[in-house]
């Protein structure tokens, strides 16, 4: 026989709902290769997605799977 599940609190009416991450594929781990090349095509797609005005350095750095600020030691 199954345990009686808890009932919790009720959650009060002034918590703020959370807002959904827009959905981006998850990011590929970056292993030592031509980080240039994968940083040109992550901001290639996301132009392709939402046209050039989406393109961030930090968002083509997520989606290359690298810290935001490995991108500047790429390009001068």
């Amino acid at each position: 026989m199954r345990p009686a599940a808890k009932l919790s609190a009720p959650k009060s009416s002034t918590a703020k709902p959370r807002r959904r991450a827009a959905e981006a594929p998850a990011p590929k781990p970056y292993h030592h290769g031509d980080l240039r090349r994968v940083l040109i095509d992550a901001a290639l797609q996301l132009v392709g997605e939402s046209g050039a005005e989406a393109v961030s350095v930090r968002e083509a750095a997520r989606r290359a799977g690298v810290s935001p600020g490995a991108p500047f030691r790429h390009f001068s």
